[in-house]
């Protein structure tokens, strides 16, 4: 059985219909656009024998978007929809918390910084140095707040509640020097 191809356009699967790097004439065949370097009826045998051919009928197109969008906006309405997140920057996957903290801070309050280093092209690295700096330093005045205030292992063994709570205290207290003295800078 033949697919009605009325009004189609034919072209090969991998060949991107693009007028300013290609110029291909069509001829009208069987209400069909057919590239001209394609023989007569040498777009249906193609099609038929290894579906390299890609038809597009804008009637299934309109359709296909059509039944997408009362699809999103049923979803939406129901509250169940959510917008499509835009692919994150891989850079950004790979930055940690001190080097987001510093591009907002960068952005919202010294603009002309950021300006100056996205413009030399060093934005990326100074945040990835922020970024390792800071854990740097988070992890050693933790290290040597918890050793000069005794909370140790042994005291985690003993009580691991009064553990957590020294260092949840000791751990707020290191983030409060690293932002002021690293990335509010």
């Amino acid at each position: 059985m033949k697919p009605d191809l009325k009004g189609a356009i034919a072209m090969p699967a991998e060949q991107e219909l693009n007028a300013e790097k290609h110029s291909i004439t069509y001829h009208l065949e069987g209400g069909v656009l057919i590239p001209d370097y394609m023989e007569e009826g040498a777009f249906l045998k193609q099609l038929e024998a290894s579906g390299s051919l890609r038809i597009l009928d804008p009637d299934d197109l309109d359709e296909e978007w059509r039944q997408r969008r009362a699809a999103q906006m049923e979803a939406q309405a129901s509250g169940a929809w959510t917008a499509e997140e835009p692919p994150e920057d891989p850079f950004m996957a790979g930055l940690g918390t001190w080097g987001r903290m510093r591009l907002k801070y960068l952005t919202e309050w010294k603009r002309r910084t950021f300006y100056r280093l996205r413009a030399a092209d060093e934005l990326d690295e100074h945040l990835m140095e922020t970024d390792r700096q800071a854990r740097k330093m988070m992890e050693g005045l933790t290290s040597r707040m918890a050793a000069d205030e005794g909370v140790t292992e042994g005291l985690k063994a003993r009580d691991h509640m009064e553990w957590a709570r020294q260092m949840n205290n000791i751990q707020a207290r290191a983030r409060e020097v690293v932002r002021s003295e690293v990335v509010f800078i």
